[in-house]
């Protein structure tokens, strides 16, 4: 199998589309966070592209860590074979 055929099997295995998912979606919501403080509490200019920043560089740091975490859970499709006699 070739490298790429393989990262994309582990991408699935280790499902990083939801890992991609919640980040993207927790970011917004610290976006809108920090937008609406900032305004609130006369935070600088600075503080909401500040906010982005992070969390941009925080996004590969979260992927990286997601692909090389062993798993939590088996996946479904790669459970033990279950004992003889037993269904």
């Amino acid at each position: 199998m070739s490298y790429l055929k393989k990262l994309i099997h582990k991408i699935h295995r280790r499902s990083l589309w939801q890992v991609l998912v919640i980040y993207l979606g927790a970011s917004w919501l610290v976006l809108q966070v920090v937008d609406t403080l900032a305004g609130a509490l006369s935070l600088p200019d600075w503080a909401p592209p500040m906010a982005l920043f992070a969390l941009i560089v925080g996004f590969p740091i979260v992927l990286a860590t997601a692909l090389r975490c062993p798993e939590l859970l088996p996946h479904p499709h790669h459970a033990p074979p279950s004992p003889l006699g037993a269904q």
